[in-house]
């Protein structure tokens, strides 16, 4: 297996993003217009991608968009097939739909479970399972970035089912990695892991009691929270150089680094 990959090049090739009505979705497929690529649109609001769609092709880039919902498979493939077959070659697949729920553990709702589940982790794997076949086959350097959080390394209160699907989303990131690297494949994986970003995931609270935590969470984020345009010239320079660790906010490093001795030396869990 060869150890280094070829650099990028985004011109004239095409991004992928799902999620992309709002939020980190939308200010990628913005910033991989101005950086020359077509750009393939999937989210659940139609509305929200009719507006991001209209917002690149005034940067005068060809753009489709699909309402998509990452929990059928189905409709997956049929995006994926949709995108092959209007664009040449696809250099950037961004698995990035996502939701939040905060809630003290045992009190989230099974409906929530299963939401943030479905979306987070096995909406991504669908998103992949879509389009990985068809990025080798074009036989051209390609990533996949999911799109996780530095909840995937420092589970937090409140936000437990968060924190667990971002937690095994990073273990199938790592693992669809190895498996790529084995093909000594042109195909390979990142994995995009911010803090606090300015967007709206805080906007839809649980139904479990304790609302007001995701209040205080939307609060924090807005007042300190990065804007997602910056996030999203972060992550390009990182994908032409095929980063497999995008982190955004080198600051939480300290506080993994605390959590890591913690477990050496099998002491209890700690916040920090």
């Amino acid at each position: 297996m060869s150890e280094a990959l070829p650099k990028l090049h985004f011109a004239n090739r095409a991004a992928v993003i799902t999620g992309a009505g709002s939020g980190i979705g939308r200010a990628l497929a913005l910033h991989a217009a101005r950086q020359g690529m077509q750009v393939a649109l999937a989210d659940i609001d139609a509305a929200a991608l009719a507006a991001v769609e209209q917002e690149i092709k005034t940067l005068g880039t060809e753009c489709f968009f699909a309402v998509v919902d990452v929990r059928n498979r189905d409709q997956l493939d049929t995006f994926a097939e949709r995108v092959f077959s209007t664009f040449d070659s696809v250099a950037l697949v961004f698995a990035n739909a996502g939701v939040m729920r905060a809630a003290t553990s045992w009190l989230q709702p099974s409906a929530d479970w299963d939401l943030i589940v479905d979306i987070n982790l096995k909406g991504a794997a669908h998103t992949a399972a879509a389009f990985i076949p068809k990025l080798l086959a074009q036989n051209a350097a390609a990533q996949l970035i999911f799109t996780g959080s530095t909840s995937a390394f420092s589970p937090r209160p409140q936000i437990a089912a968060y924190s667990c699907t971002k937690h095994a989303l990073w273990g199938l990131a790592e693992a669809m990695y190895l498996e790529l690297k084995t093909l000594d494949a042109p195909v390979s994986i990142s994995f995009l892991a911010p803090s606090g970003v300015r967007t709206a995931i805080f906007d839809t609270p649980s139904q479990a009691p304790g609302g007001e935590v995701q209040d205080m969470l939307r609060a924090a984020i807005e007042a300190m929270g990065m804007p997602p345009e910056q996030l999203a010239e972060i992550t390009f320079a990182a994908l032409r150089e095929r980063k497999f660790w995008i982190l955004p906010h080198p600051d939480f490093k300290e506080s993994l680094q605390r959590r890591i001795d913690r477990i050496v030396a099998e002491q209890p869990p700690k916040f920090g």
